[in-house]
């Protein structure tokens, strides 16, 4: 087996540059695979920057990538968690650090936003909750929801906490 580094599997994922392209699906197609959790973090960074993919088109080449009988990673439940978390809107890099800190009591952070919006993300809190928990107004929320891509869900629960605002005024 052998382990790759995350310009191999760009060019791989990419087909950019020919010759390492050709020279990468060599390697796919000859070798066993090792891609360490380093090499797929930074991927998906490249992947999202350099290249502008979307989190669905990143999602399904690395799904794609993983299925391959020959391609080994350190956790396949753990990063099939993450890449649904990612596909629900959680950022990439969040995602793999919460997936795995799960088995520790708590995941300490100095980001509490990041925290809310997550808990948010996942459905475990609500908007209003989460809202009120990262100590932003709507708007402010509803910025963060969109510069993060996380799709707002909305339910009665949020539709009743929105009539109380606007009946109090808190908004």
């Amino acid at each position: 087996m052998i382990a790759v580094d995350t310009n191999i599997v760009v060019r791989l994922l990419t087909q950019d540059d020919e010759q390492q392209y050709n020279k990468s699906l060599k390697l796919f197609q000859d070798e066993d695979i090792f891609i360490p959790d380093t090499v797929i973090l930074e991927t998906e960074w490249v992947l999202r920057f350099a290249y502008k993919f979307k989190p669905v088109e990143i999602c399904t080449a690395f799904k794609n990538l993983f299925g391959l009988p020959n391609v080994h990673i350190s956790n396949a439940s753990l990063m099939a968690e993450v890449l649904q978390w990612h596909e629900n809107g959680l950022d990439f890099a969040d995602a793999l650090h919460l997936a795995q800190s799960q088995n520790c009591s708590a995941l300490y952070t100095f980001d509490d936003k990041f925290v809310k919006m997550q808990l948010y993300a996942q459905n475990i809190f609500t908007f209003g909750q989460a809202r009120n928990l990262a100590n932003l107004s709507v708007w402010e929320f509803q910025q963060i929801l969109g510069e993060q891509n996380i799709d707002r869900h909305y339910n009665e629960t949020d539709l009743a906490e929105d009539i109380s605002t606007i009946q109090t005024g808190a908004w």
